[in-house]
């Protein structure tokens, strides 16, 4: 089994953890042996018991970023079709042991070469560090969303936010690395009640669901409001009242296309 789905290991070991892969792990059925996890850019090499008692399952995460790799070992009896072993570890990738394949190495250039033009376009500049810890960088995303679509109230999701912009000169490799997702922006239409009700209960629910918000000073609850987020957003289960609004059409751009167009107009 894959799995876009993780938990939070026990940094000095990595047998031992806790959050949704496990639980959902748990809850699998028996003829699940092993089950490949991601998204927590977690260690994970463990064994969860089945929920009847009987067997368990293999569980492995290799980090991120290529720093380690999944290896599984299974033993299969050839008359069945049934894992009766298995093993797992998550070896650390030796960058320094292996020597570059030449080929691969000239047709990564050859792209970049193809690419620099646009990506080291200077698109504007800031006084001072734009960082997703400080909100500020997510207030720009926001208000350059609402911007390009024409938004009453435009929503940002903090996870697709994917690095920082430092003081100085900013270029478009910067600006596309801030939204690597690159999500296409979609509008819906929603009632001040809806959206009230929307916003109060991110703040019930927890910082998982936290989001970055341009948009009036006052909303009326008996108005209706366009409201723009990504597609992710708008069509994923995370954010039911976004799901279930009505879609307007049109295509606005993306994620990308917003924040260098604002950072071009207001340089």
């Amino acid at each position: 089994m894959l799995a876009h789905s993780g938990a939070s290991s026990d940094p000095g070991d990595a047998g031992k953890a806790t959050g949704e892969i496990v639980d959902e792990t748990a809850q699998m059925s028996a003829a699940v042996d092993v089950v490949i996890a991601g998204h927590s850019h977690s260690r994970l090499n463990l064994s969860v018991p089945n929920a009847s008692g009987e067997g368990d399952k293999l569980v492995v995460e290799a980090l991120s970023y290529g720093v380690a790799y999944d290896r599984v070992d299974v033993s299969i009896d050839r008359a069945t079709g049934d894992v009766v072993e298995k093993s797992g570890a998550v070896p650390d990738t030796r960058h320094d042991e292996v020597a570059p394949d030449a080929a691969i190495g000239d047709l990564v250039r050859g792209y970049a070469d193809r690419i620099a033009p646009l990506a080291r376009r200077v698109v504007g500049g800031s006084d001072r560090p734009l960082t997703r810890a400080n909100g500020q960088l997510g207030a720009l995303a926001a208000a350059a969303q609402r911007e390009l679509t024409g938004a009453d109230v435009a929503l940002v999701n903090p996870g697709s936010m994917r690095a920082d912009l430092d003081a100085g000169p900013l270029l478009y490799e910067e600006l596309f690395a801030v939204h690597a997702y690159d999500f296409p922006l979609v509008r819906l239409r929603m009632s001040g009640r809806e959206l009230l009700d929307f916003l109060a209960g991110l703040r019930t629910e927890g910082a998982d669901l936290d989001l970055y918000a341009a948009r009036p000073a006052q909303i009326d609850p008996g108005a209706d409001y366009t409201v723009s987020a990504n597609e992710w957003m708008a069509t994923g289960d995370g954010f039911p009242a976004l799901r279930d609004a009505r879609r307007l059409a049109g295509s606005l751009g993306s994620e990308t296309e917003a924040l260098v167009r604002y950072v071009e107009r207001h340089r």
